[in-house]
């Protein structure tokens, strides 16, 4: 069983432990650069990113491919990031910025949260 490596420390555009592939896809009018996918499910995917004018890493979160941009998949997508942007507390974190893809679909910038993710605590 491998470390789980602190979202901080990963090397900026490396693989992750878990094998999550390495990218470089520009999102949200130039504002953001997915370096890595962390998790995917058939609901959402979440990447490590870096905001491009402000050179801070971030945690976007966005529809898999396949989904529809006006379906119930962004509907579910949209209203969580509105309903996170609502709540302000330090065990929950922000919400960054929203936007949409070049395709219509909409993705969410979080905060980073730093330490492992939960998948790596459980499997410990």
């Amino acid at each position: 069983m491998h470390e789980p490596v602190p979202f901080e420390e990963r090397p900026r555009g490396s693989l992750n432990p878990s094998g999550g592939e390495s990218l470089r896809e520009v999102l949200g009018d130039g504002k953001f650069r997915l370096i890595e996918r962390c998790s995917a499910s058939e609901y959402e995917h979440v990447f490590r990113a870096e905001h491009l004018g402000i050179g801070r890493e971030v945690e976007l979160r966005r529809l898999p491919p396949g989904a529809l941009a006006d379906g119930p998949e962004s509907v579910r997508l949209v209203h969580a990031a509105r309903v996170a942007g609502l709540v302000a507390h330090r065990g929950i974190r922000s919400v960054v910025d929203t936007g949409q893809d070049e395709s219509g679909h909409p993705f969410i910038v979080y905060e980073p949260v730093p330490g492992a993710s939960v998948q790596e605590i459980v499997r410990e």
